[in-house]
């Protein structure tokens, strides 16, 4: 895994596999929204398999696993013993590159961009606890 911006990425770069993203349940909701984009069906673009979180982090997206899906994005860590050291109200979203690119291509179509108070409201309605 290496750590570098995104930003500096070109189509010709050989070597990403998969682009890892960490955020709030609400960020990361909407980043499984552009996931399914273009997606025909409601249940294979997006999963959350049990596993280890360098499974879910790194080796299901990054097509490290046999039998995992490809172009197939992994939210995670689902597995409870990272619970002591991985934020209680953060999610990870492990991208297959091939992916990834698509959800980029697709931004700008999309109800992020379209309707960003959807995405992002402003008021929220409180739930009764």
């Amino acid at each position: 895994m290496v750590i570098r911006p995104c930003a500096d990425l070109t189509n010709e770069d050989p070597g990403v596999r998969s682009i890892l993203c960490f955020g709030t349940a609400e960020q990361t909701r909407n980043l499984i929204s552009l996931v399914h984009f273009r997606s025909r069906g409601p249940f294979n673009d997006a999963m959350v398999p049990q596993g280890a979180a360098c499974a879910s982090f790194v080796s299901y997206a990054a097509g490290m696993v046999e039998n995992a899906p490809p172009d197939t994005a992994f939210v995670g860590p689902s597995d409870p013993t990272g619970n002591y050291w991985f934020p209680e109200d953060c999610l990870s979203l492990a991208i297959p590159i091939t992916v990834a690119r698509r959800m980029a291509d697709d931004l700008q179509s999309s109800f992020i961009m379209k309707r960003p108070a959807v995405a992002y409201p402003r008021q929220r309605l409180k739930l009764r606890s």
